[in-house]
């Protein structure tokens, strides 16, 4: 009698962890609806500044600096939440050889990157910060920028044939100087 009784527990325990279990997988997926074939583009990032967000000071402009570093990281996060595929860049540029309209019409980094895509809720969050050296010793850093864009944000340069993420430097953007 104790062992049919103890049987009988434990069946009862098993089905209550069982119905626990199907719950969870039957509650449904907050990604379900906005699948998509899976694409794998290669990606580059190009940015563009507005016309103020060149201003880095009253008496100094972006475009005008010695040099000019790039800093931030791209990661991946898919609609469930998770990340992954996370990289760092950080590449120089030199403002004083590049045209004016570089920095409006938007200019590479030079590095791909290659992700799947096969939800459209799928987003890479970008993180951007720019130091600008000066000639006359001054340093300057912009604030940090944070962007999220899905499959749909990404571009297609015909005359390069790459596709890109646009990040647009807004011209809010805050610059301190960051040496005496």
């Amino acid at each position: 009698m104790k062992a049919t009784l103890l049987t009988l527990l434990l069946i009862v325990m098993f089905c209550i962890t069982g119905l626990q279990s199907c719950e969870v997988l039957a509650g449904g997926d907050e990604c379900e609806g906005s699948s998509m074939d899976m694409v794998e583009p290669i990606i580059y990032l190009m940015a563009s500044f507005s016309t103020k967000a060149l201003v880095i000071a009253p008496d100094a402009l972006l475009s005008s600096a010695e040099k000019m570093i790039i800093t931030g990281s791209i990661q991946k996060e898919y609609c469930s939440g998770k990340l992954s595929g996370y990289f760092t860049y950080s590449p120089t540029f030199f403002p004083l050889t590049m045209f004016y309209d570089d920095f409006s019409a938007g200019f590479y980094l030079p590095q791909p990157y290659q992700y799947k895509f096969s939800n459209e809720e799928d987003e890479l969050i970008v993180i951007l910060r720019i130091k600008a050296y000066k000639g006359d010793g001054r340093i300057f850093e912009s604030g940090e920028l944070v962007s999220r864009y899905k499959y749909a944000d990404i571009h297609y340069d015909v005359d390069m044939n790459r596709s890109y993420i646009l990040i647009n430097v807004p011209s809010q953007i805050q610059w301190v100087r960051v040496t005496s």
